[in-house]
């Protein structure tokens, strides 16, 4: 990014239109300044990258990032940086509608943005028990208006085409289904194609939950293993007592809690130690071959 250049900074909207922020120039100066700061430490030549779609169930350090590349930033979002001008300046009628701020520019003919995720919270307005006090010239004055925050930090960057985050939860609530893609919960006709592939049969209604769904979308995403393979890894390494139907189908396990640990199974959540044997569970692990 050019350090001579002063960043506009916009709220993108939910119903995915982006208004512009104006500022003060001092303040521009100021915002643009600080978010310039937090780029350097957000990611470095140190910061270790990671295939987001290689490792959804890992939990980032704070020296690691999940990157998704080739992600297709709404043209909203190019268009309001590319003419800033032409945009409508945010007002009060619009701050509830605000799922992020986010401000940047080009960097040798690609696009550098920062964003960072806005809610409720961030939004400062009059109530009947709360009096906001305004100090200006001496003198505090009882402030009327909204008034909104923008934090001087990145959850989500933007370069080069690629999409950087550390965590899914953020990304997720400013791009929405723009990542559904990439994880998302299974729907009923996955689900359905999944139980025929694996067990011949319907998986009980009661079993189906959104984690159920999130997992049954990881493993037809990764690919059904063997049946045989998974009963004798289920059996010898966790214990899963696992049975075969008369098609060579996988038998449904008789109760939720053996079903969920079945699914953990398949999406590689549980784990042995090669040092100790001893076995886990694990709700975060990184790909590393």
């Amino acid at each position: 990014m050019n350090g001579n250049r002063l960043f506009n900074f916009f709220a993108y909207l939910k119903d995915g239109n982006v208004k512009r922020i104006p500022l003060t120039r001092e303040l521009q100066m100021r915002l643009t300044q600080g978010f310039a700061e937090k780029l350097n430490v957000y990611i470095s030549n140190e910061t270790t990258l990671l295939d987001f779609n290689e490792n959804v169930h890992y939990n980032p350090d704070e020296d690691e990032l999940f990157v998704i590349e080739n992600f297709r930033m709404p043209q909203e979002i190019i268009n309001a940086l590319n003419n800033p001008v032409n945009l409508e300046n945010i007002s009060e009628e619009y701050y509830e509608n605000i799922r992020a701020i986010f401000c940047g520019g080009q960097n040798n003919e690609n696009y550098e943005i920062m964003f960072t995720v806005f809610d409720s919270k961030k939004i400062i307005k009059r109530s009947r028990f709360k009096t906001i006090l305004l100090y200006r010239d001496g003198t505090f004055t009882d402030f009327e208006n909204k008034m909104i925050v923008i934090e001087e930090r990145i959850d989500v960057l933007f370069r080069n085409n690629n999409l950087y985050f550390r965590s899914f939860t953020n990304a997720k609530k400013i791009f929405g289904d723009l990542l559904n893609e990439h994880y998302r919960e299974a729907t009923d006709e996955e689900i359905e194609e999944f139980s025929d592939q694996l067990f011949g049969d319907s998986i009980p209604k009661e079993f189906i939950d959104y984690r159920t769904r999130k997992f049954i979308f990881g493993i037809m995403k990764g690919g059904i293993p063997e049946v045989r393979r998974v009963i004798q890894v289920g059996r010898e390494k966790f214990g899963i007592e696992l049975e075969i139907t008369e098609d060579g189908k996988l038998a449904i396990p008789d109760n939720k809690r053996d079903f969920k640990k079945l699914l953990k199974l398949l999406n590689d959540d549980l784990l042995e130690s090669p040092l100790t044997n001893a076995k886990y569970e694990t709700n975060s692990k990184r790909k590393i071959s």
